[in-house]
């Protein structure tokens, strides 16, 4: 992985924020959707955010994709009744969703499954969750290339001081939905945010360092839906 790293996941997010904001404002001006319904819309940003998760590897990343979609979707059927239920009555399908979630995981090879917990770790390319909890796990491999991390009413702290680069770019996949992630990082390491907000952002707090000498690159993707993601020294 080189200097000239790009994020095709992170750009379809930001494509589809501005497709959707701008056919919501089309709708407005030619009367046909009133702008106290569009914050009616509200549960499309699950549809969006399940599309990007569609998009990352692993099955565990694809079965949430889908329940993000179908939970939105239905979410937005109530907003407009076009379902006999209201939003409010339906909140109980969070929860389901989530065990869904964990009962995926538990079916899938032993091999294949994200860890949780707290430990440490010296993969290279590992996979952390957190869902309504928190977590913790510091990396120490001399290879790091890849960590993929995600916060669903919970928080994770990813600690990678320790860990070294095994060429001259790595990545973090940092999603937050209703939680939060830390990432603290060396401080020989320079940060790059790719990461898309919606109704939530990203912090870097990072020392960038300067001088002649190149330093390794940490590109920070992902998506912060009502969420936040922190990245510190």
């Amino acid at each position: 992985m080189g200097r000239s790293y790009h994020s095709p996941r992170s750009g379809v997010a930001g494509g589809l924020i501005l497709v959707g904001i701008g056919l919501l404002m089309l709708l407005h001006q030619n009367g046909i959707l009133r702008i106290s319904d569009i914050w009616r819309l509200w549960p499309l940003v699950l549809v969006a955010g399940g599309v990007v998760r569609l998009m990352h590897f692993g099955s565990t990343n694809r079965f949430l994709g889908g329940l993000m979609i179908v939970l939105g979707m239905v979410l937005t059927a109530a907003e407009f009744h076009l379902i006999p239920y209201g939003v409010w009555e339906l909140w109980p399908l969070g929860i389901i969703a989530v065990g869904l979630l964990l009962l995926w995981r538990s079916l899938q090879p032993r091999e294949e499954r994200e860890p949780f917990g707290k430990f440490e770790y010296s993969a290279a390319t590992p996979d952390n969750v957190s869902i309504f909890g928190g977590g913790e796990r510091r990396i120490s491999t001399p290879d790091f290339q890849r960590a993929d991390v995600l916060a669903i009413f919970g928080g994770y702290k990813l600690d990678l001081r320790k860990a070294g680069m095994k060429g001259s770019t790595a990545v973090v996949d940092a999603t937050a939905i209703f939680g939060g992630v830390e990432i603290i990082v060396p401080e020989h390491w320079n940060v790059q945010v790719r990461g898309v907000g919606v109704f939530g952002g990203y912090g870097d707090e990072s020392h960038h360092p300067g001088g002649p000498e190149p330093c390794p690159d940490l590109v920070v993707e992902g998506v912060a839906i009502f969420g936040g993601v922190s990245i510190k020294n």
